[in-house]
């Protein structure tokens, strides 16, 4: 399972949306569909990179199953692994401090503007 806004984004634990039933006189063909992942996180908070990727697949579906008649090669299961339409692909990163010092300033910025433009407002409004 993949949690991209956790520090543990990737977990692992035994699915079971598939499973199959099947005795002597049936057995069941079935179609388990993955799909690829690709995660890469940057780590660092300062402008250089430092970052990991993970890689990986995981079933997205359930599986599509079909029942036939067994017949004298006694194959009770036929299962086939394909891979899926859709590849997840997720960009983690913090906020770097350039980017937050650069949100500051513009902030700053902008009320310095609307205290000067106030202060010229004041200066003009008392002078008749």
């Amino acid at each position: 399972m993949i949690n991209a806004g956790d520090t543990d984004y990737l977990n692992y634990y035994l699915e079971d949306s598939n499973y199959f039933i099947f005795n002597t006189a049936t057995g069941v063909n079935a179609n388990l569909y993955f799909s690829e992942y690709h995660i890469e996180t940057d780590h660092s908070i300062f402008p250089w990179k430092d970052t990991t990727d993970d890689q990986g697949a995981l079933t997205t579906s359930s599986a599509n199953i079909q029942t036939y008649s067994v017949t004298s090669n006694n194959q009770y299961a036929k299962l086939y692994l394909r891979k899926g339409s859709q590849k997840i692909d997720i960009t983690r990163q913090f906020a770097k401090v350039d980017e937050t010092l650069a949100f500051i300033g513009g902030l700053l910025g902008f009320l310095l503007l609307i205290l000067t433009f106030v202060n010229v407002y004041n200066k003009f409004s008392y002078e008749i």
